[in-house]
């Protein structure tokens, strides 16, 4: 789960149904977006997302995806077919993701 203080939503995922953005109010849960099958043919592992960079990014096993925030289109993709991703992360202000392994100690860093 992550929050988005600036415009008072959370975004969060299940590994089935997407990612979904809500509104921050503990008296209205209504969903503003949902994404779903945000990477294409995988369960979702990990999400982040930077809305003063309007990115949401979304991982499974072997792909990170990459969304607009607001709109929920479709930037592009991450493959690494061998791969076993881990934790995404966004690191801002730059426009980079890094994506840690979960077989080995190794980071792979993307640019955006």
């Amino acid at each position: 789960m992550k929050i988005d203080y600036e415009n008072q939503l959370i975004v969060t995922f299940n590994f089935n149904s997407g990612v979904k953005i809500q509104k921050y109010d503990s008296i209205n849960k209504e969903v503003l977006r949902h994404l779903r099958n945000p990477t294409g043919c995988q369960e979702t592992l990990s999400i982040d997302v930077s809305p003063s960079m309007n990115i949401l990014v979304v991982n499974s096993e072997n792909v990170v995806a990459v969304w607009n925030y607001e709109s929920l289109k479709y930037e592009g993709y991450f493959k690494r077919p061998n791969a076993c991703f881990g934790i995404v992360k966004i690191l801002e202000p730059l426009p980079i993701v890094a994506v840690t392994s979960q077989s080995e100690l190794e980071v792979d860093l993307f640019l955006v």
